[in-house]
């Protein structure tokens, strides 16, 4: 039996697995591929996957079939041009030097781009563009001169509609890292039961902690995405006070900036109340960092007197709880997504990419000396 990659659908990585078959030689030009059934069997599948496989492989020249005879595969120049058609970028910010999970992520969208036969293209924003897709004159000319026939979009470059916009005139097909694209050509950012944000609340509310409060990024830029991240998080906190009937206090959401110094300000705001919050929770680790510096001057012990998360899990070495993300396979999945969209289909279910990390900063256990001790350092 082949266990098959479970992110994407059934006949895609059935391809994807004949294709390295054919790549590492173990099928060689002008060799018979087995029948429809004994590839069923092989797979486990039933024969409509296998049937959609051999239709892809066979769309992208790496076999040819013949009705009643069967599937043999393609000559080699013929597969080699072949996956020279489809060409992709990846617009993104990130790379392996300024971000942790960068080398996985850039690993992941790499190592499925050869998969699915796609050449691949990282292209990082012009300075002068101010992180604009409309405004980058590379991006531009990549896609107005027909050099690539996709773009995955990085969300942490928080593209406006105008970019949007941009992209849905140029005809190109594109989606957003870990994102879908909706009808209207549109990448939304989709907050749904079970995420990591509702996760840590309910955690926390069966703990038995009833005041927490949040820190978030922007929530001043309406046509940015991180806007709909942080409006998402507001909504998810305020369905599920309502549904463990708890009231909600406005003053509790605390809105700010991505940075040590907005978590500080968030926090001497939250901690000044007279009911102040038992709970943080920040849309982001550095936040994180500066509320846990915040609650320290100000007399506290964390997380004997006040629990806190972050989200991203970027900091290393960590006392912060906080969300992994599996950056290889967010990779992976954004280029299946494209692959997707650039056959005229809508992406399936985005399959679970993050993992609590529960660390000293939310502990039971009074672990207030370790925390201190790592926020020294870390400020030393």
């Amino acid at each position: 039996m082949v266990v098959l990659d479970t992110s994407i659908p059934k006949y895609e990585a059935i391809c994807s697995d004949l294709k390295e078959k054919i790549v590492r030689g173990e099928f060689r030009p002008g060799d018979k591929l087995p029948k429809e059934r004994d590839l069923a069997k092989h797979y486990m599948v039933s024969l409509i996957s296998i049937r959609g496989a051999l239709k892809k492989l066979n769309d992208e020249r790496f076999i040819t079939t013949t009705a009643g005879v069967g599937s043999f595969v393609a000559m080699q120049e013929q597969a080699v041009n072949s996956s020279e058609i489809k060409r992709i970028a990846f617009y993104t910010g990130i790379s392996v030097e300024n971000n942790v999970g960068g080398g996985s992520l850039i690993k992941g969208v790499s190592k499925a781009a050869r998969r699915y036969g796609f050449r691949l293209e990282i292209v990082y924003p012009e300075p002068e563009s101010k992180e604009c897709l409309h405004n980058d004159h590379h991006l531009a000319d990549l896609i107005e001169g027909g050099q690539i026939d996709g773009v995955i979009v990085d969300a942490l470059l928080r593209p406006s509609w105008d970019d949007f916009y941009f992209l849905e005139r140029s005809g190109v097909s594109f989606v957003m890292l870990g994102m879908f694209k909706d009808g209207m050509g549109r990448s939304l950012l989709q907050w749904r039961k079970g995420n990591w944000f509702e996760q840590i609340m309910i955690d926390m509310i069966e703990r038995g902690y009833r005041k927490i409060g949040l820190v978030l990024g922007p929530l001043d830029e309406p046509d940015d995405v991180s806007f709909s991240a942080n409006q998402g998080m507001i909504s998810a906190y305020k369905r599920i006070m309502r549904e463990q009937l708890i009231p909600i206090r406005d003053q509790y959401i605390i809105k700010g900036r991505y940075s040590v110094e907005s978590g500080y300000e968030g926090a001497a705001q939250l901690l000044a109340l007279d009911d102040s919050p038992e709970v943080i929770l920040c849309s982001d680790d550095h936040i994180a960092v500066g509320v846990i510096k915040c609650a320290l001057e100000s007399g506290l012990n964390v997380p004997k007197d006040l629990k806190v998360w972050g989200n991203g899990d970027f900091l290393y070495p960590s006392m912060i709880s906080s969300v992994s993300v599996d950056w290889e396979k967010l990779g992976h999945h954004s280029v299946a997504a494209l692959s997707q969209v650039m056959e005229g289909d809508m992406p399936e279910g985005q399959p679970v990419l993050h993992q609590l990390v529960p660390r000293e900063s939310s502990s039971e256990k009074d672990e207030s000396e370790a925390v201190r001790f790592w926020i020294e350092q870390y400020f030393r």
